[in-house]
């Protein structure tokens, strides 16, 4: 049963024309309360097993599978798998998740706001809570979330890896080009407004308008990502000039151009072991770690400790293990502060009070991964890592390939960033290109990782030792495997994975946060509106030769001279009285030669030895009694030819 309740209370204030934050008391007059609409539905789970046709796109990297046309009902459901063992699947999927969005233990209102499974079917469509008071709205937004949430299940539990022979069949099509232009919709707030280099997309004030929910559809349950976005990367948002161009595209037809993305980046310094220290303990609580660490700050960023003078920036990161271990795998992501602050309410790492604690100067420090094996009865066993990061973005040119129909981006033909085409933004007018994105409180309030069981959600637990961003880490997309958090030779994979889950909720952060219409008013919308040439690609059209009259007529004429010019040069040449070869190359020598027959009887005419004989020598011991002549002679096979022949002479006695 999934239920959705607008329920509203109602206050009369005795001043409401005054100024709240000027006067110090308000007393309300009069209050009430009313349920202003109720929608409840109800849902069975239910499955069946059907035979679909795959297609393999071999030449993406992995290879893509995708299923096409109609599919065939094989059974009604699997041997010792009932329609009720689905629904317990999908309930634990999301009692598991339960807590994602407020810890119902430590935070009473938790209860008062829609959980996990409305957030979720809300940020399917970039909906509202308003729009799935509507019962068709939130029934078609439950089945999706449901499924995807089902189809995880199946893959995780009932399936296994095989290899077996399948057959199949190739297809090759012919590609027409057509170029066209394409108008951009929208850009970013990065690129069409200067006043204002640092976005505050991030902030814990405002939420990330539900770029992490979104991120935890994609990781775990499979979805699409949201439109303009994918993996990495967040694109403008792009309309064709007129529509008419693909009124008889078929529905596979897609258009590619070249695009600028943006990109979030990381740049990150691992801290060697003199820079933090590690203390393991065990107490009737459990096992706990607690990392201390300090970084120097660059010289553009004097702002350490609670003063906001100092040249290092120190936190600590702690992590509570369970009664029943000592050994654990530990990740936290945290943002770093800088000064100054209150050193009471305030630290300089963690989120203690996000709307009083302000956001770093552009150009420090933000965030820090600290990551791990930690055994609390043994330091040798015990390794840690710390890396703290500087927060970048990238606009950089990518060739994508969009689906003409809805200019969704192609799942079949990802996009292609050219690496040698990127450029880092500015954070302020000063030039610096470290923004201060403050995410964690996103990915412990918002991120859910539906696959794995092996750690709990972190939401209302700060001392996790494993937090939902290093769940996605280790259990998302592009999961690394769970020995690498202890292998101090695999710093390089783990610092790939990171800055991947990092990328991916970024863009969508991006996307949601950061996006102004080109409608606005001012040399900003100006800008911001361009043109880009793109190539549509229609591998149903009916491909035809068109003839051109006026090239027709001439390339006719050209071949009717050529053809007459061919008929005289045969007739009027005397081919009768035309040599062969031309006698005065080698070749053509040595053919005058062949065939003769002074050179059939060389064994007889031509001594050994004679190659070294000098000119007289031939004259008098070899060419003695013979003359040459150039002419037509009688061959052996009763014809004739034309050539030198040898004749000996007849001695005068």
């Amino acid at each position: 049963m999934i239920t959705l309740v607008d329920f509203r209370y109602n206050q009369t204030f005795n001043e409401t024309s005054s100024d709240p934050a000027s006067d110090g008391t308000l007393q309300a007059l009069s209050w009430s309360t009313e349920v202003a609409n109720v929608t409840s539905i109800a849902c069975r789970s239910s499955y069946t097993v059907k035979k679909a046709n795959i297609t393999y796109d071999m030449v993406s990297t992995p290879p893509r599978a995708s299923a096409v046309g109609p599919l065939t009902n094989l059974s009604s459901q699997l041997d010792s798998f009932s329609h009720a063992d689905l629904g317990r699947l999908v309930t634990a999927s999301l009692t598991a998740a339960r807590d994602m969005f407020g810890n119902i233990q430590e935070l009473a209102y938790a209860t008062e706001y829609p959980n996990t499974l409305l957030k979720f079917m809300a940020a399917l469509d970039s909906a509202d809570y308003e729009t799935l008071l509507d019962e068709n709205v939130m029934i078609l937004a439950a089945e999706k979330a449901l499924n995807a949430i089902a189809s995880q299940n199946f893959r995780k539990y009932l399936m296994q890896q095989a290899s077996s022979p399948i057959q199949g069949s190739g297809l090759e099509s012919l590609k027409q080009n057509n170029f066209y232009t394409v108008s951009q919709e929208s850009s970013f707030l990065l690129k069409t407004k200067p006043h204002d280099y640092a976005p505050q997309a991030g902030s814990e004030n405002d939420g990330d308008n539900g770029a992490a929910v979104l991120m935890s559809l994609t990781e775990s349950a499979n979805l699409s990502y949201a439109a303009f976005t994918y993996e990495e990367l967040a694109f403008d948002r792009l309309v064709v000039a007129n529509a008419t161009i693909l009124a008889k595209a078929s529905p596979n037809a897609t258009l590619t151009a070249t695009v600028s993305a943006r990109r979030a980046d990381l740049n990150c310094t691992a801290l060697s072991k003199s820079q933090f220290n590690v203390t393991n303990s065990f107490s009737f609580l459990g096992g706990s770690v607690i990392v201390d660490a300090s970084f120097p700050l660059p010289k553009e960023c004097p702002f350490g400790g609670s003063l906001g003078n100092g040249t290092e920036l120190d936190f600590q990161q702690t992590f509570r293990l369970s009664l029943s271990t000592n050994t654990s795998l530990v990740g936290k992501i945290t943002d770093l502060h800088v000064g100054p602050f209150d050193d009471i309410t305030m630290l300089s790492s963690d989120e203690l009070d996000p709307t009083a604690q302000n956001s770093n100067p552009p150009g420090c420090p933000s965030l820090a991964f600290t990551y791990g094996y930690v055994n609390v009865n043994s330091d040798a066993n015990t390794s840690i890592a710390v890396l703290v990061c500087y927060q970048q973005t990238d606009s950089i040119l990518t060739e994508t390939t969009f689906n003409a129909v809805d200019m969704s981006i192609s799942q079949q033909n990802p996009p292609i960033p050219d690496e040698s085409q990127r450029t880092t933004l500015s954070a302020d007018a000063n030039g610096a290109i470290s923004f201060a994105y403050r995410p964690q409180l996103h990915f412990d309030s918002s991120l859910a990782v539906f696959n794995q069981t092996t750690f709990d959600s972190s939401s209302g637990n700060t001392e996790a030792p494993v937090d939902n961003f290093f769940q996605a880490v280790l259990f998302g997309k592009y999961p690394v495997p769970q020995s690498y958090f202890g292998d101090p030779s695999k710093p390089s994979q783990v610092y790939r994975a990171i800055l991947g889950v990092y990328r991916r909720y970024m863009a969508q952060a991006i996307s949601r946060n950061m996006r102004t219409p080109t409608t606005a008013s001012g040399a900003s919308a100006k800008r911001s509106q361009t043109t880009i040439s793109a190539t549509l690609y229609d591998p149903n059209s009916t491909l035809r030769v068109v003839q051109n009259a006026t090239s027709k007529l001439i390339l006719q004429g050209l071949l009717g001279a050529t053809f007459v010019f061919m008929v005289a040069a045969v007739k009027l040449t005397r081919m009768n009285e035309v040599l062969q070869h031309n006698p005065c190359t080698i070749a053509g020598t040595a053919t005058l030669w062949a065939a003769s027959r002074y050179c059939r009887n060389t064994d007889e005419q031509i001594p050994v030895g004679a190659v070294w004989m000098s000119d007289k020598q031939l004259d008098e011991e070899v060419f003695a009694g013979w003359r040459f002549r150039l002419g037509w002679w009688d061959d052996l096979n009763g014809g004739r030819r034309w050539g030198i022949e040898g004749i000996r002479k007849v001695r005068d006695d």
